[in-house]
């Protein structure tokens, strides 16, 4: 069982704001190393550019070796993420594809993201999407 967190999900647990609780949760939930991929590192230096401390917190946690980044070629996860969106009448963003892409191609079987529209398609690739909530 391997967990695909999207970088708004995994933000959340360095950003206090919506979801941080459910992200902290379900991060500590999961066996490291989390797996990702290179589209992640972009994603969190710009999310969690506007705090410090965050961006501190996020490089420890590297370090510590709770992630590991996956080469995984962008010209291949582009097809994969134009073949699924061509495939499904799902309405979201060319990231959100290639994150989906990126899920199947890591072998990932659980899903973590806080978007109902986002989910919805994940669980129709057959990704398990967990619940993410801030409710106990």
């Amino acid at each position: 069982m391997s967990r695909y967190f999207t970088p708004a999900a995994l933000s959340r647990v360095y950003l206090s704001g919506d979801h941080t609780v459910a992200a902290i949760k379900l991060l500590q939930q999961t066996v490291p190393p989390l797996r990702m991929t290179a589209l992640h590192l972009l994603e969190m230096a710009e999310r969690l550019r506007e705090s410090k401390r965050a961006t501190e917190l996020w490089q420890q946690d590297r370090q510590a070796g709770y992630f590991e980044v996956v080469d995984v070629s962008l010209g291949r996860l582009t097809q994969r993420a134009e073949s699924l969106a061509a495939a499904t009448q799902a309405r979201i963003t060319p990231m959100e594809w290639l994150h989906l892409a990126a899920a199947l191609e890591l072998n990932c079987t659980e899903w973590v993201d806080f978007d109902p529209v986002v989910q919805a398609a994940a669980r129709a690739l057959g990704l398990r999407v967990l619940p993410f909530s801030d409710e106990e």
